[in-house]
């Protein structure tokens, strides 16, 4: 009977960078700043589902930006065995915004 060897964690095929792009046109004059973490699951097939925020920002504008951005990513996915598998894993996505200038 062979022992079950360690899954290796997914790894990132897309870049996780949060861009002035992803930040809400609302959020950006009435300051809203904040990290969100959100929970999620990389599937076998490298998609990420089963989204849910666990620490809100604060404001609801970044924690559903924080959902899209994450939907958005897409994995290598963990591996064990030499099969794809489910993991969950969370991520902080921080909304700062560039000081104004003086």
């Amino acid at each position: 009977m062979m022992a079950a060897t360690a899954p290796t964690p997914p790894s990132a095929v897309t870049s996780h960078a949060v861009t002035a792009a992803d930040y809400p046109v609302e959020s950006i004059p009435l300051q809203e700043e904040g990290v969100a973490r959100v929970d999620y699951t990389v599937r076998a097939d490298g998609v990420t589902d089963e989204l849910k925020i666990t620490q809100s920002s604060g404001w609801p504008r970044l924690d559903a930006a924080a959902m899209v951005i994450v939907s958005r990513w897409r994995f290598k996915p963990a591996m064990q065995n030499g099969q794809a598998i489910p993991w969950q894993q969370f991520a902080n996505v921080a909304f700062v915004l560039a000081p104004k200038p003086q």
